[in-house]
């Protein structure tokens, strides 16, 4: 945290932003020593580019700025040699999303509650009138019933059991030989596969790194074998062994569903 202080402090000086925090793996406990600093600058009005390269440079000895490949951020190296992304966000707009999600119980294709997970996990490095902190206040509640169905209902649906669904995408693109479609549906998959678990477990979803780990850690309901995921993709080349651990992902997901009475 040393190797980040003074820029924190002087990103704070400026009047647009209204919360700094640090997320990823450094506030989740599961870092590395190739592990980012994820920060979050949470604004209430967009910050000047210019502004924010004159500081950046102080600090850093590499910086691409307002890469928009997801959000908005400037993903640099700090002169000590780490990578650091500094994300920007919307204050109002972050909220409108939570709110969508939490209290309305909108579900995505996978990753439903990461924004959630996001703010109650970061760690406050600043903010004015404690406006991160009512945040997560407002937002600290036990998880919503009908999100969960929601997320259930609608992630099982896109594993399998439609002609849609993503074990029929899967076995249709290995039938044409398309691997870049292959893929593509083993990893949507593998999204809604874990969207189940962590709604089933009303657990927030961590995202994207070390699933298997933190799932197998912190969750008290899993279904059989979760390890057939990493067997799944050591085998994608290998039609036939891979559409068994597929198959065999698709029975047990569909076994801990009735086991746990997760659908209506």
């Amino acid at each position: 945290m040393e190797k980040i202080k003074d820029l924190v402090y002087e990103l704070s000086q400026l009047p647009e932003i209204t919360a700094i925090t640090l997320g990823g793996s450094r506030a989740s406990g599961y870092k590395d020593e190739d592990s980012d600093y994820d920060v979050y600058v949470y604004c209430d009005n967009p910050v000047p580019a210019i502004t924010r390269e004159a500081i950046l440079k102080k600090y850093c000895k590499y910086i691409e700025m307002t890469n928009t490949y997801w959000e908005e951020e400037d993903d640099c190296i700090l002169n000590s040699g780490t990578v650091i992304e500094l994300i920007y966000r919307d204050r109002c707009l972050f909220e409108e999303q939570l709110e969508a999600t939490v209290f309305n119980g909108n579900a995505n294709n996978g990753y439903t509650t990461c924004m959630w997970s996001n703010l109650m996990s970061s760690i406050v490095l600043y903010e004015k009138e404690e406006v991160y902190s009512k945040l997560k206040e407002r937002f600290n509640i036990a998880y919503p019933s009908v999100l969960k169905k929601n997320i259930i209902n609608k992630n099982y649906q896109l594993l399998t059991g439609h002609i849609p669904s993503y074990d029929e995408q899967i076995k249709k693109a290995y039938k044409r030989k398309d691997m870049v479609s292959v893929n593509h549906r083993v990893t949507e998959y593998i999204a809604t596969y874990f969207d189940l678990i962590f709604a089933a477990n009303e657990m927030l979803h961590p995202g994207e790194k070390r699933m298997i780990t933190i799932a197998i850690d912190h969750c008290t309901y899993l279904p059989s074998n979760i390890d057939d995921i990493s067997n799944l993709l050591e085998n994608l080349s290998n039609e036939d062994k891979a559409m068994y651990y597929l198959n065999q992902l698709t029975e047990n997901m569909s076994k801990f569903i009735v086991k746990y009475n997760l659908l209506p």
